[in-house]
């Protein structure tokens, strides 16, 4: 049973975020990766195909939930969408699709999830996730040369559906 008699209302909502939020970055890694298989690209195949190991670890924060371990499944999902999007920018997309947008949504969602007693775990990721974006932003990451075979409005399409992506889910977080 996932919620016990005894929990608050906060403590309830919580974890249905942690759960929506893994469900979130589990549906929108396999969506980006069928977006990606039809259209074909090499760097949009191998980021997709980066991205799927620490997308379908996911679940894992629902186990975790599903069995009281709740400061782990909060730093799970932290630390698995995280991974998701160095994948994506390491994995062939670099900073030119504006993925490093992903973590300011993290840094923005982190407080939502966490107790106010776990404050310091808050600072922290939000702290790493700004500076990764930070970091981004302003040093760039290069795509993989055959993103470059994209027409401009692929690159514009992703990036736009990653800033709406972003909205969505800040909005059910």
């Amino acid at each position: 049973m996932l919620f016990r008699s005894e929990d608050t209302a906060t403590l309830r909502r919580k974890i249905a975020q942690v759960n929506v939020g893994a469900l979130t970055g589990l549906v929108t890694v396999l969506a980006y990766n069928l977006a990606f298989a039809w259209n074909g690209n090499p760097a949009l195949l191998r980021s997709g195909a980066a991205e799927l190991p620490p997308a379908l670890l996911l679940p894992l924060v629902w186990w975790l939930n599903a069995r009281r371990r709740l400061v782990a499944a909060r730093w799970c999902l932290g630390v698995l969408v995280q991974a998701c999007a160095c994948a994506a920018i390491f994995g062939g997309q670099g900073t030119v699709t504006q993925v490093q947008l992903y973590f300011v949504l993290f840094a923005v969602v982190t407080p939502a999830l966490f107790p106010v007693h776990a404050w310091r775990s808050v600072i922290f990721q939000v702290g790493v996730n700004l500076a990764a974006y930070a970091a981004f932003a302003t040093w760039g990451w290069p795509a993989d040369p055959a993103l470059a075979q994209l027409a401009p409005v692929w690159i514009h399409g992703i990036t736009l559906s990653m800033m709406v992506s972003c909205g969505w889910t800040a909005e059910i977080g």
